[in-house]
């Protein structure tokens, strides 16, 4: 972290805390807490207590659509968290791939980065979740027939 002046990083540090606010209020509009930090979404009220078909399958929607919400915003949350953890820790600002400091333009643009501008083609993409999901399905019959 010597890369970075004390004012750099408490500038990050001030933009990390204020996107996990933004992030957590955002949640909360589509989703609750479950667990240890885990959301899920939340359905819409109903309109009326007897609602017709098409106000029904418009709820079923929506509450769809709240699920990729929460996903993608959850996702977030913990590559924030994370970075406010490595502050905390005084690793911060160090690229997990190759050790060496990410540039501070960089940080800037993303303050929640694990790697260096060269290296973000090599970011690794998480494209399960904890509780599962389309994405971490393996092998399925559909795979299973194209690797013959």
């Amino acid at each position: 972290m010597n890369h970075l002046t004390d004012e750099q990083l408490r500038e990050l540090e001030q933009k990390l805390i204020d996107e996990k606010t933004r992030l957590e209020h955002n949640l909360s509009g589509v989703g609750r807490v479950v667990g240890d930090g885990d959301w899920a979404a939340t359905p819409p009220d109903p309109e009326t207590e007897e609602e017709d078909p098409v106000s029904q399958a418009d709820r079923y929607e929506e509450f769809y659509n709240r699920g990729g919400a929460v996903a993608q915003l959850e996702s977030r949350l913990s590559q924030v968290t994370l970075a406010l953890d490595r502050i905390k820790k005084k690793k911060y600002g160090i690229s997990e791939i190759s050790g060496k400091p990410i540039e501070l333009k960089r940080l800037m643009a993303n303050p929640a980065a694990t790697t260096t501008m060269d290296e973000m083609d090599r970011e690794p993409v998480q494209l399960n979740s904890e509780r599962g999901g389309i994405f971490d399905q393996q092998n399925t019959e559909e795979d299973s027939s194209t690797e013959e």
